[in-house]
């Protein structure tokens, strides 16, 4: 699959998904946890556009890759930036710091930073120290997402409505609906809806997430 080829395919992802899931009764079957993990993202996003420290580690895509790592391993870059006045006078810093303290025991919290930093990324830009530093210890599973007690609820239509996309992607781009885990190519229909999600700022963003509603719903598409 070519890059023209799987941006056109994110695109149709991303027209069919929005459609889909702005629907009153699509929006009306979220669970608690989405619906706060939405709107935290919504706020991290607007207190983001004022913040002087997050403009500051804003533009990655400008930067060559011998400025980026400089970047990466200044080891001062936390220390200067987020001393007690930054963070009073920032209330992008102090939202973020508030989502940290209860990430490790708060589901929605720990969901919210990893979606936002993900977010930034996609973006092409770097997230404050902070918020990279956990997003690192995820990736390289050095923090965990906390137990959650109890099953979240399962939202039948709104997982139908996503296999049928994830079929369609697969069907008019060619691609196969899923992968094997340790594949190294990310062109399956699942990768390409997952991307969609990110874009859309909502879940599952990942690929395991979206192969897990297609394995449970293929039959019925």
């Amino acid at each position: 699959m070519t890059l023209l080829e799987r941006k056109e395919a994110v695109e149709y992802a991303i027209q069919e998904l929005a459609e889909i899931l702005s629907s009153e009764a699509i929006r009306g079957a979220l669970t608690p946890e989405e619906r706060k993990c939405d709107e935290h993202c919504e706020a991290l996003w607007k207190l983001r556009k004022d913040s002087a420290t997050a403009r500051h580690f804003a533009t990655l895509s400008g930067l060559d890759l011998i400025q980026s790592q400089s970047i990466i391993a200044r080891p001062t870059d936390k220390a200067s930036d987020f001393s007690g006045d930054a963070v009073v006078q920032d209330p992008y810093l102090t939202y973020v710091l508030h989502l940290l303290a209860t990430s490790s025991s708060d589901v929605t919290s720990f969901d919210s930073l990893f979606r936002h930093a993900a977010e930034l990324y996609r973006h092409g830009e770097w997230p404050v120290p902070i918020l990279r530093e956990f997003k690192d210890d995820v990736d390289f599973q050095e923090r965990s997402r906390p137990y959650k007690d109890g099953r979240q609820k399962d939202v039948v239509e709104r997982e139908y409505f996503i296999s049928i996309v994830i079929y369609e992607v697969h069907r008019i781009f060619n691609v196969p609906p899923t992968r094997n885990d340790a594949s190294e190519h990310r062109d399956s229909a699942c990768d390409i809806v997952a991307e969609a999600m990110t874009v859309l700022r909502t879940r599952p963003n990942s690929f395991p997430g979206v192969k897990r509603i297609w394995m449970k719903r293929a039959l019925v598409v």
